[in-house]
């Protein structure tokens, strides 16, 4: 999902959509079983890492590292924040949704929107702790969205 950023430039702002990050780290009760589901979900591949986990899933890196205290409860699909989002084709849809029913993952249907100002599909779903994230099929994703994807797209 494309997010506003704010940014100073010649001394004036202007605003510009943000379509990649390099790294994201997020806590995890269980940073194992995290790291677990996130191969089979996202096709990520475990990186060396000092404490905690680092993964890497197509061009970016995730991360996470144990909860210092129990995670407050989940606000709800779509709902908490922060929240990340992942391009996906909108041809691959019916594939994400039927990897997160194999994976038990709580997830939302497919739904068609333009509520954040950009027409598409997203999925909305939550690991085990009630982190967050969604798949977005923008209806014209921008260019490289769809390159370098996982091995699970």
């Amino acid at each position: 999902m494309t997010q506003t950023l704010t940014l100073a430039a010649a001394g004036k702002q202007t605003t510009g959509p943000v379509y990649w990050i390099d790294h994201y780290v997020i806590t995890s009760e269980d940073v194992p079983r995290w790291g677990a589901l996130n191969a089979k979900l996202l096709g990520a591949r475990q990186m060396p890492s000092p404490r905690g986990i680092f993964q890497q899933v197509g061009p970016i890196h995730i991360g996470a590292f144990e909860a210092e205290a129990p995670l407050p409860p989940t606000l709800g699909l779509g709902e908490g924040l922060p929240r990340y989002g992942y391009y996906v084709d909108k041809n691959d849809l019916r594939k994400h949704v039927n990897r997160l029913d194999a994976l038990g993952v709580t997830h939302s249907d497919p739904i068609h929107t333009n509520a954040e100002g950009e027409a598409g599909t997203v999925i909305y779903w939550q690991d085990p702790d009630g982190n967050q994230f969604e798949f977005w099929a923008p209806d014209a994703p921008p260019e490289g969205a769809l390159h370098n994807l996982s091995s699970e797209g």
